[in-house]
């Protein structure tokens, strides 16, 4: 598998795809389902999702399993099934990737009881190139993953990023009981064995919100920075989630958020193939007037 960290660092910008969850609703499954299970039943849509994704000029997939985590998988009777999703995921995603495309675990926030999830995760290290814990909250809860040697050891270590707020007095803060700031949240991926730190997801967090997250890490951190937000802060239409941004809206964001320290950008939820190819665009033209720079 590719070395990820050494693709975080090479000086270009990386592009991951966009949301797996709204886009798999959006096909047709259920809003009450399992969305993890659609590995197993029906891999074929999960597959054109990421093909659609690498078309549109996707160097990173996620694989669908963010919450493949055993209390959420047990609610719907499917405790014995985390190694079929997270081999199946992992397999759909690598055969829908380009040669040179890179593959990265997708782990949602859980408790800190996730010793299955380990054994799962270690399961499928030889098809995927990293872990990612997105949409975390409580950064305490991440540093077992951080620990453990399970995949990769101390050569590649996981991904870490964060969901945010303004709270009622208006500071950036996570979701979690104790609000963690995103200077405290960048402060323990510092000292903990992680390979790059992020902002995703989020409740009104747009351009300026997302400079200020990367500023409060930059102050104490030097690892690598990722962003990948929502398609905007989605509103109920006539029983239709719409999301306000759009792909040229968002992809118009890109140029501060390189020049603020991002080497590595994707979309969350409301984003689609078109946004991962407008931003395609953006990302092309910044690697290569940086190239230009680099080598006058």
């Amino acid at each position: 598998m590719a070395d990820f960290l050494k693709a975080l660092h090479s000086g270009r910008v990386l592009l991951m795809d966009g949301a797996m969850g709204t886009e798999l609703l959006r096909a047709g499954v259920p809003r009450d389902a399992c969305l993890e299970e659609v590995n197993l039943t029906r891999p074929g849509l999960v597959e054109r999702i990421h093909r659609e994704y690498a078309e549109a000029g996707a160097d990173v997939l996620l694989t669908n399993t963010f919450q493949a985590n055993p209390a959420h998988l047990k609610e719907y009777r499917l405790g014995d099934k985390i190694d079929d999703i997270y081999e199946n995921a992992s397999r759909i995603a690598r055969a829908a990737a380009s040669d040179d495309g890179l593959v990265v675990a997708a782990v949602g926030p859980t408790s800190p009881d996730s010793d299955e999830r380990f054994i799962s995760l270690a399961r499928v290290a030889a098809t995927i190139d990293a872990v990612l814990l997105e949409t975390w909250s409580d950064p305490e809860t991440a540093i077992d993953f951080s620990t453990c040697d399970w995949a990769f050891g101390s050569t590649q270590p996981p991904l870490l990023s964060f969901a945010y707020h303004r709270n009622a007095s208006g500071r950036l803060c996570t979701y979690a009981q104790r609000e963690v700031t995103p200077r405290e949240c960048a402060l323990v991926a510092r000292h903990n064995a992680f390979g790059a730190l992020g902002v995703n997801c989020g409740t009104d967090i747009r351009l300026p919100e997302l400079l200020d997250i990367l500023a409060a890490y930059r102050q104490v951190t030097d690892l690598p920075l990722f962003v990948r937000p929502n398609a905007g802060t989605p509103k109920n239409i006539d029983g239709q989630w719409i999301y306000p941004e759009t792909p040229e809206s968002m992809a118009a964001w890109l140029p501060e958020l390189f020049q603020a320290g991002v080497v590595m950008v994707g979309g969350c939820c409301g984003t689609t193939p078109a946004y991962i190819a407008a931003f395609r665009k953006v990302v092309d033209d910044w690697n290569a007037s940086h190239a230009r720079e680099s080598n006058p």
